[in-house]
């Protein structure tokens, strides 16, 4: 009997997903201390995840082959994207990250975050330092949404009304923001005075707090929003109809073999 199946996740695809949080916890936070991350080193290092929840996502069978053609379609299209002008920041790239992750799962909203971003970089020659940073958190935008995706389907099952989309809307607003608050942390570090900062442990981290809210507000704010906006726009007008078509290739794609 075969069941489709949208999820069917396995405990190595799931350690590999949290590794990359604790990855990015470190490449993020460490220079607040003076350790500095070095990029080519967590390049390297998400490449390695990356392999690790495929290779465990395709023996969990959460992706099969034909699920990884698509995922190397729908990176092609969406990477393709980033030549489009932007506006202010504001990029519709992360409209397919967001509902493909919702609809396939984390191990796939991952993957295709992680490489939209490596091949958009590749297609408009904006390799550099950032590079990592920018595939880090793009992941983590697909992988919240898979995950996102799989909590309204144990809930409400294969879910595509008013209430998931509005559900997304906010969603892709709040990664709106906090994409560009994340990556900013890359490079906020050598432009602040940390020898101003005075205490040390609460105290510290109090005020890096406040002195990263103040460059925040000036600096990132208002190109965030303009991402935010797009984000929400682009899921209520169009969120529905790719829902459908999205589903449609899950429930032709993904499966498994029961007895």
């Amino acid at each position: 009997m075969i069941q489709f199946n949208s999820k069917f996740k396995t405990h190595n695809s799931q350690l590999a997903l949290c590794a990359s949080l604790a990855v990015g916890v470190v490449a993020f936070v460490g220079p607040l201390w003076g350790g500095g991350a070095d990029s080519l080193l967590l390049l390297a290092l998400l490449a390695g995840l990356a392999l690790f929840v495929a290779l465990a996502a395709a023996q969990g069978q959460e992706l099969n082959s034909k699920g990884l053609a698509l995922l190397a379609i729908l990176t092609a299209l969406n990477a393709s994207l980033r030549l489009l002008p932007s506006l202010v920041g504001a990029s519709p790239i992360f409209f397919l990250l967001i509902v493909a992750g919702f609809v396939f799962g984390a191990s796939f909203g991952f993957l295709f975050g992680a490489l939209t971003l490596f091949v958009s970089a590749i297609i408009t020659g904006g390799v550099g330092p950032w590079l990592p940073y920018q595939m880090l958190v793009a992941a983590w935008v697909g992988m919240s949404a898979g995950w996102l995706g799989g909590l309204i389907r144990r809930k409400w099952g294969e879910a595509q009304g008013p209430l998931t989309l509005a559900l997304l809307a906010a969603f892709g607003a709040f990664w709106g923001l906090l994409y560009g608050a994340l990556l900013n942390l890359w490079f906020w570090p050598a432009s602040a005075n940390f020898s101003a900062v005075s205490g040390s442990g609460l105290a510290r981290v109090g005020h890096l707090a406040q002195s990263y809210a103040s460059f925040y507000l000036l600096t990132s704010l208002s190109y965030d929003l303009w991402r935010s906006v797009l984000n929400v726009i682009l899921i209520v007008t169009l969120g529905g109809a790719t829902l459908k078509v999205l589903y449609r290739f899950q429930r032709r794609f993904y499966f498994r073999t029961e007895g």
